[in-house]
């Protein structure tokens, strides 16, 4: 808005050109819609957003556009008030089992995509992941796991970026789990809820 200002006082040093006043902010107020909701990459900085929508997109604008992706299907029985979830979409070139989005109040809030494999290809994929998205998003920042007879699935593992905001997950029964968060988990509030 104050470029708005700015152009106003420009338009009043010089000629009167309050007739074009009311285009300028119509055009101003019509452009800012789906743009600011939806990024086109498919991996905007953690800070902006996840998976091409920023954390201010609303769960319409979410529903609507996911679904225009080949091969996703609503899977309903899983969606609540504040959670919309997918199966069939691409991340980093894998396919997602279960892709879960939920929301509150300011829009986006967070998302875990699911990915099920057999055994014979989770690690590879487990590792694969990790080196995609460290090439997105840089340095791991913490690490966890606990091996036992070093054959999957009967380990954890865990790699995170950006305080905890982006997690990646080996989990048990061949799963590999990605969460992405609006706000750091690290520095959330502990409640008794």
């Amino acid at each position: 808005m104050k470029h708005l200002g700015i152009i106003v006082m420009k338009f009043n040093k010089t000629k009167n050109y309050s007739h074009l006043l009311i285009p300028l902010i119509l055009s101003l107020l019509l452009n800012c819609g789906e743009t600011h909701y939806i990024l086109k990459e498919d991996t905007p900085p953690i800070s902006e957003g996840f998976f091409g929508f920023r954390w201010t997109t609303p769960m319409s604008t979410v529903e609507t556009e996911f679904q225009k992706q080949p091969g996703v299907n609503v899977v309903s029985e899983l969606n609540r008030a504040n959670t919309s979830c997918f199966s069939g979409a691409n991340f980093l070139g894998y396919a997602i089992s279960l892709s879960k989005f939920t929301f509150d109040g300011k829009g986006l809030n967070t998302v875990k995509l699911v990915i099920k494999l057999d055994s014979s290809k989770i690690e590879d994929v487990f590792y694969s992941l990790k080196e995609n998205l460290t090439n997105i998003y840089g340095g791991v920042t913490s690490t966890f796991g606990i091996r036992k007879h070093n054959e999957p699935p009967d380990y954890l593992e865990y790699f995170s970026w950006t305080e905890r905001r982006l997690e990646l997950k080996l989990m048990p029964h061949n799963t590999v789990e990605i969460n992405a968060y609006r706000d750091s988990p690290h520095f959330k509030a502990i409640t008794n809820n």
